[in-house]
C-alpha cells in the first residue's frame, strides 16, 4: 500500500500488528492530512462482518477525515495565532519603544506604558488626545508630506520630530509608521517611537566640546598638529610658525617631510616617525624630542608628545610641539660656560702647582 491511502482490510486478525483480544472481522483507515503530509489516520473496525465496509463507507470516513484534519488545522492555527499574541502582547507592553495605534483623523486608539511615558501622560490620558494635540507648531508642511508617503508606499520613517511634553516642554523623536488597512474599517496608522533626548544632549555636548577644542586648539600657544598614520589633518597658527610656513603647506604631508634625512642619533627620520607613531597607536600616548626643518631650510628642535585620540569616528594622532630652540641654547651656553670653568680650574691647579715648585 501507498503512504497516505485509504486501506480496507479483512481478516484483520492475521495481520502481525493485530490487537490482541477479540480480533476485528474488517478494518477501514482513512489518512489525515495537514496540506500534502499525512499526519495520522482515522480507522474504523468491524468485529463481525468481514466485508461490513465498501465504497460508499469509504468515501463517507474520507469525507469525515477530512472535516476531522480541518478542525485540526484549525485548532493548531489557533494556537499558533494566539502564542504569537501573546509574544506580540508581551512586546508591546514591555518594549522601551514607544508604540501606538492611530485612527487616520488622528485619534489615539492604543497606546503602551513607553508611549505614554515619553510624553508624560498615563495610557488612559493619551486615549483622549490626538495626534496634532502632542505635536508642536511648524511640523504641518512635514506631516503632509508624510501622510502622501504613506499612503503612497504603505511606510514610513524614520522621521525625526518631537512631540510636546505634559508638563510643555518638547521631545525630540524618531517616528516610523506602518498604514494598516482592517477590511471592516478605516485606516489606521502603527506608529513606533523612539525617545532621542539622551542622543540629542550627547550630540549638543559633543558639539559644545568640539567648539571648544577648536578654540583652544586655534588659539593655543602650544603648536598642536591632527595627523594619522600617512598624512597631517589640521594645523594650528602656533604650529605652522613654528614651521615657518602657511598651514596649507603642512596638510596632507608627512611628518618625515618635515624633517631632516637623519635625526641626531643617527636614525633616519622616516625610521623615526614610523616607530614613535606605532608607539602612540599601541600605547596611547609617547614623548620625544626631534628635529624638524622649517621651510627656509634651517633645523629646529622639538619636544614633542604624541597621544592617540578618536576624531571623526576613528584613532588618529594629536602631536603638542614645543620650539625648544632657547632651551637647547641654554644648555649648549652652560655647557661651555661649565667647559670654561674647568678650563679655569685647571689653569689654576696648574699656576698653582707651578708656584709652589718655584718656592721650593
Amino acid at each position: 500500500r501507498k503512504l497516505g491511502e485509504t486501506v480496507v482490510i479483512d481478516g484483520v486478525a492475521d495481520l502481525p500488528y493485530a490487537e490482541k483480544g477479540r480480533p476485528a472481522a474488517a478494518w477501514l483507515g482513512v489518512p489525515l492530512f495537514h496540506g500534502e503530509e499525512s499526519v495520522g489516520v482515522m480507522a474504523v473496525q468491524d468485529y463481525a462482518n468481514p466485508q461490513a465496509y465498501g465504497e460508499e463507507d469509504k468515501q463517507l470516513l474520507t469525507y469525515v477525515a477530512a472535516q476531522v484534519a480541518l478542525a485540526v488545522q484549525r485548532k493548531q492555527s489557533q494556537e499558533q495565532l494566539r502564542k504569537s499574541e501573546e509574544k506580540f502582547k508581551k512586546l508591546y507592553e514591555c518594549s522601551p519603544l514607544g508604540f501606538s495605534q492611530v485612527a487616520w483623523d488622528g485619534r489615539f486608539l492604543q497606546v503602551n506604558a513607553a508611549f505614554a511615558d515619553i510624553i508624560g501622560r498615563t495610557q488612559e490620558e493619551c486615549l483622549r488626545l490626538t495626534y496634532w494635540d502632542i505635536t508642536p507648531p511648524g511640523y504641518e508642511e512635514q506631516e503632509r508630506e508624510v501622510l502622501e508617503a504613506v499612503q503612497r508606499d504603505g511606510h514610513f520613517g524614520p522621521f525625526e520630530k518631537e512631540y510636546i511634553h505634559a508638563d510643555g516642554h518638547h521631545v525630540p523623536i524618531v517616528l516610523h509608521a506602518v498604514l494598516i488597512r482592517p477590511p471592516d474599517g478605516d485606516d489606521q496608522l502603527w506608529g513606533i517611537v523612539e525617545d532621542v533626548t539622551a542622543r540629542k544632549q550627547a550630540e549638543q555636548s559633543l558639539r559644545e566640546s568640539e567648539r571648544s577644542y577648536r578654540a583652544l586648539f586655534e588659539v593655543s600657544s602650544q603648536g598642536v598638529m591632527i595627523h594619522d598614520e600617512r598624512e597631517f589633518l589640521q594645523v594650528n597658527a602656533a604650529a605652522a610658525r613654528i614651521f615657518g610656513c602657511p598651514k596649507e603647506e603642512i596638510l596632507g604631508r608627512h611628518p618625515r617631510d618635515l624633517a631632516p634625512e637623519l635625526q641626531p642619533d643617527g636614525t633616519p627620520s622616516e625610521e623615526g616617525a614610523a616607530h614613535y607613531i606605532r608607539k602612540c597607536m599601541q600605547e596611547g600616548q609617547t614623548r620625544f624630542e626631534w628635529i624638524a626643518l622649517r621651510s627656509d631650510g634651517s633645523e629646529v628642535p622639538l619636544d614633542v608628545v604624541l597621544t592617540r585620540i578618536e576624531m571623526g569616528g576613528r584613532r588618529v594622532i594629536q602631536a603638542m610641539v614645543t620650539d625648544i630652540s632657547e632651551r637647547k641654547q641654554a644648555e649648549a651656553e652652560l655647557k661651555r660656560a661649565l667647559e670654561h670653568e674647568r678650563e679655569l680650574s685647571q689653569l689654576k691647579s696648574n699656576f698653582v702647582s707651578m708656584v709652589s715648585h718655584e718656592f721650593r
